[in-house]
């Protein structure tokens, strides 16, 4: 899936197509469903599914996903990378031996 649907206006970035990567916000272009791609599945016939997960309601309970073929999804906004991340603990003390000879 590329960015802006299947209607010709592909949004090409990096010389490519952008694919739909698992973590990012997606949208169906027929409903307006928006969510997390959590899951992929591709069917040997070709066809290409995104379990889509909403955001948790109002009862802090996790609603069900729903599986949506690639072509009518869009991308609202890609997955977050990650930082770097730095060590944590605290500073390392050297501790200089002295031999006895």
């Amino acid at each position: 899936m590329v960015y802006g649907g299947r209607d010709g206006k592909e949004n090409k970035q990096d010389g490519g197509i952008k694919m739909i990567e698992l973590g990012d916000k997606v949208r169906c272009i027929h409903t307006g469903f928006t969510g997390i791609a959590i899951a992929r599945t591709e069917f040997i016939n070709g066809c290409v599914q995104y379990s889509v997960a909403p955001n948790v309601g109002k009862d802090n309970k996790y609603p069900e996903e729903f599986s949506l073929d690639e072509d009518s999804l869009e991308v609202i906004s890609p997955k977050r990378k990650k930082v770097n991340q730095r060590e944590t603990g605290g500073p390392v003390r050297m501790i200089k031996r002295h031999s006895r000879i």
